[in-house]
């Protein structure tokens, strides 16, 4: 009896000594264990972990690939019975999302959905704070729970985004809310007034759904109905999403709700891997002239990640005016959509027709950086024209714009900007006017656009040729004209007769424009 109670008490020391040595070396083996079990090269490192009251905390667990920090966790602890986790901090960078390899040679059973969601215990995860980086404007809270009344429920609160949804024990996936304010940068700005900006109330996307959930991860449910209402608040409309299916096809529509007009038909296919879209249709009626055309794209591997995805399509623009019907076409090859850094290449072509008005476009180009905010390069070849009957007068022989080598991003224009204007006034007679410089980052009031001009007339009424020349710059907010000389080569007009007079600027001429 006493052999056997020392054998006991033996064992009973040797397992708290083991406990004790798993404890304090916790930090150490849980990594190494963890490792087996993350993706290459995703690595998991975290502090010594604390006994505070009924909780374990971890003061700090990183995430990291490549020496790149994808999540940083703050002061997380643990409690059990139930489960809870309550994190008062995570940081994430997407961008090192793009260091995780992935084997393409490795073949995963499709996971039962059911089985999954039936498997979770109760539990709740609360995140205080989630900042991902690049996105910090949609910094929030997040809530994660599994209870009675729902296999699974998902909360989060910021200021510019909200999501409430949940999924019931039937398997329906309800989105009670969401709504989500778009970057004050994608809303359209008057250049004249720039700091209207501030002033405008965020557009903001609202909606709510309900879904049935699929067999597996690989399936789509047989069939399905989503009804979506968005608030687009610069506009000033109320727009409603329907989206149905049955099996691997259906139909997305959009209606303004005011007016009870169809926006956008897009009827759909997919399949393992492919979706498409087409003799898709879309109508914008709100515009100065009615606009309508056709859509059709195409998304490669929408089975994967977005950065996996490869999109390509065609839209084209049909309009109707004096000088009858013309079309614009934007062609998108297939790209690769890369949240942070895009490569994405286009065309833009055709003609638009606005009363007695012809634009001539040939825009290819190529879009870069982060889709939030790109920066849209145009190519060689790149050239907008435009002629027609400006007023009863006055008569548009051509406007030429050349803008290859010419960049387009939030901060504003940079590259070459050229202009080459020929017009026919009635009474006066011809004007040829060249416009060439360099812009950097300008955009009204920001920015230098520093330029050269010259131009030549010939007018009939006075029995003269007209010249000029100079250039100038604008730098912010300050307007500069360097130079300028101006005249004729001769006048005559009734008894009026003059020999070469000529207009010369002695010093610059300075405008400071009012900063507010």
């Amino acid at each position: 009896m006493i052999r056997a109670l020392k054998i006991l008490l033996c064992l009973l020391g040797v397992s708290f000594a083991l406990l004790v040595l798993l404890w304090t070396t916790f930090s150490r083996w849980v990594p190494i264990v963890a490792n087996h079990f993350l993706p290459h090269p995703v690595t998991l490192s975290l502090s010594d972990p604390q006994l505070v009251g009924r909780q374990i905390q971890f003061p700090q667990i990183r995430i990291t690939v490549d020496n790149c920090s994808i999540a940083n966790l703050d002061n997380t602890r643990i409690s059990f019975f139930p489960l809870r986790i309550n994190i008062d901090g995570l940081n994430l960078a997407a961008e090192c999302m793009d260091k995780i390899k992935t084997d393409d040679n490795s073949s995963t059973e499709p996971t039962n959905i059911s089985d999954l969601l039936n498997s979770i215990p109760k539990f709740s995860l609360v995140i205080e704070s989630i900042n991902l980086q690049s996105w910090e404007k949609y910094q929030g809270s997040l809530w994660l729970r599994r209870t009675d009344d729902a296999k699974l429920a998902l909360d989060y609160r910021g200021k510019n985004i909200s999501l409430s949804s949940l999924i019931t024990p039937s398997g329906q996936l309800l989105i009670n809310e969401f709504f989500i304010n778009l970057p004050q940068d994608t809303l359209p700005n008057d250049p004249l007034n720039p700091t209207t900006v501030s002033n405008i109330e965020p557009q903001r996307i609202e909606l709510t759904a309900q879904l049935a959930l699929p067999l597996t991860s690989e399936q789509m449910p047989e069939t399905g109905d989503i009804t979506a209402h968005f608030k687009l608040v610069e506009l000033g409309k109320r727009l409603e999403a329907k989206l149905h299916w049955q099996r691997d096809q259906g139909l997305l529509s959009v209606t303004d709700v005011e007016f009870q007009r169809e926006l956008f038909y897009l009827p759909w296919q997919i399949s393992a891997s492919q979706l498409i879209v087409s003799d898709g249709r879309w109508n914008w009626q709100d515009a100065e002239i009615p606009l309508h055309g056709g859509i059709a794209f195409q998304i490669d591997h929408w089975n994967q990640t977005i950065n996996e995805m490869k999109v390509s399509g065609r839209l084209n623009m049909l309009t109707d005016a004096k000088k009858g019907k013309a079309n614009v076409v934007l062609t998108v090859e297939p790209s690769h959509i890369n949240l942070l850094n895009a490569d994405i290449n286009f065309r833009l072509y055709g003609q638009v027709k606005y009363d007695d008005m012809v634009l001539d476009i040939n825009l290819p180009a190529k879009i870069t950086g982060q889709i939030v905010s790109p920066t849209v390069a145009f190519l060689p070849g790149s050239l907008m024209r435009a002629y027609g009957q400006v007023t009863p007068t006055i008569l548009l022989n051509e406007i030429r714009l050349p803008l290859a080598g010419t960049r387009l991003s939030a901060e504003g224009i940079s590259g070459r900007l050229q202009a080459i204007v020929k017009v026919k006034e009635q009474y006066w007679g011809d004007f040829v006017v060249h416009l060439d410089g360099t812009a950097n980052r300008f955009n009204i009031d920001k920015g230098k656009w520093f330029w050269n001009y010259w131009g030549n007339a010939q007018l009939p009424t006075l029995a003269a040729r007209w010249d000029i020349k100079g250039n100038g710059s604008w730098q912010d907010t300050q307007l500069t004209l360097n130079s300028l000389t101006t005249g004729f080569d001769q006048i005559k007009y009734g008894l009026l007769s003059m020999s070469s007079p000529r207009l010369i600027l002695t010093q610059p001429l300075i405008w400071q424009r009012d900063e507010s």
